[in-house]
């Protein structure tokens, strides 16, 4: 599937004479591999201790080998780093920089031996590489056992290479070619190889940044380092929430204090409000009857003559007399403070032409007597 979505081109540099040199469908994301014949390619083993070469400075030690090898202005190579016991095997395909180039971008240049020794998938076995038509003049022959350390690179010009060879396919189950053509494979059983080369070994060759979807995880520094800011962003922002969550439970209980705070000075200002109110009622009730008194001494006729007055916070009750009743129950229902006034019995005529009488007012409530 991932190699669906990413696809693989092989294009021969110009210098060569295979094909293709370029590729036209070839997406901004696909893998384009710049193949090196094995024809330009020189070939060399290396072994270096593991206790006094660490693999991080493998590189450098091959390329103080190479500097020492080859006098050309510049040069290019892929190494093939395996651990053997207490060595590091770094088998090592090296070119004059100079004889390659190819006419279109690529994102790998590896040789196209490595590329199919890649392809293998059994532990152990021989590959037969060919190119071009003269198999003898462009042939060699690799081994490789414990998966991918390699034993020996026959090149097919010598005929005693070629008697050694033909005896080790005799001998191994597993061979493989990308020519099937070959004479030595005559009558040969050939083992499969793989649609792609391993992606460890195109990552050797990788020359742009183009993100390699089937290994991801040469990446790992990057993506550890990225894991690595996420983590603390996560945590700088988990902090910063903490802290700000510290802050408006704070904030909160400090608001609770100063609401309590709030409702017990309510509850104690409504108390004080309810006495003070209480006290200005019995203020009020207690100038009720002076103010009655005073009513009835300023609007009342002047014959009418108050014998007896009762008083109750919610009604007084008058008797005397009066010369004429006509116009009496208008004149007390009409005083100051008085909801209702009606007259108790009947008014009964007295000595002196007068009549007597007795009446009940009603009062307002005191706190209503100030509008």
């Amino acid at each position: 599937m991932i190699h669906k979505l990413q696809r693989q081109w092989y294009v021969w540099p110009e210098q060569s004479q295979f094909e293709p040199k370029t590729v036209e469908n070839a997406r901004q994301w696909d893998k384009v591999i710049g193949l090196v014949p094995q024809s330009v390619c020189l070939f060399k083993v290396f072994y270096y201790q593991t206790e006094l070469i660490p693999q991080s400075e493998i590189r450098q030690c091959v390329d103080n080998e190479l500097e020492q090898l080859v006098d050309w202005p510049e040069y290019q190579c892929h190494t093939w780093i395996n651990k053997v016991q207490d060595r590091w095997q770094v088998a090592v395909w090296f070119w004059d920089k100079s004889e390659i180039s190819f006419a279109q971008p690529v994102t790998h240049i590896v040789p196209a031996m490595a590329c199919e020794l890649a392809k293998v998938n059994t532990p152990e076995g021989i590959l037969l590489y060919t190119e071009g038509q003269n198999t003898s003049a462009q042939s060699w022959a690799i081994t490789w056992q414990g998966g991918k350390v390699i034993e020996q690179l026959y090149p097919m010009r010598s005929p005693l290479h070629q008697r050694t060879v033909a005896q080790r396919i005799s001998e191994q189950q597993h061979v493989y070619s990308n020519q099937d053509h070959h004479s030595l494979l005559q009558g040969v059983e050939l083992a499969s190889l793989n649609l792609v080369p391993r992606s460890a070994v195109l990552s050797e060759g990788k020359c742009s940044n183009q993100f390699d979807l089937d290994n991801p995880w040469q990446y790992w520094r990057t993506l550890l380092a990225l894991l690595l800011v996420l983590l603390a962003y996560m945590g700088a922002d988990a902090t910063l929430v903490s802290f700000k969550q510290g802050q408006i439970e704070d904030e909160i209980t400090q608001l609770q204090q100063e609401t309590f705070q709030l409702q017990r000075l309510r509850g104690e200002a409504q108390d004080t409000s309810k006495v003070l109110t209480q006290i200005e009622l019995a203020q009020l009730r207690q100038r009720v009857p002076v103010q009655i008194i005073e009513a009835l001494t300023t609007q009342l006729a002047k014959d009418v003559v108050i014998e007896r007055l009762t008083y109750k916070p919610e009604r007084i009750v008058l008797q005397g007399t009066i010369r004429d009743s006509l116009g009496l129950l208008e004149t007390l229902s009409s005083l100051k403070g008085v909801k209702e006034a009606r007259l108790l019995g009947e008014v009964v005529p007295v000595d002196d032409d007068r009549q007597e009488f007795r009446a009940e007012l009603i009062l307002l409530e005191a706190d209503q007597w100030k509008s």
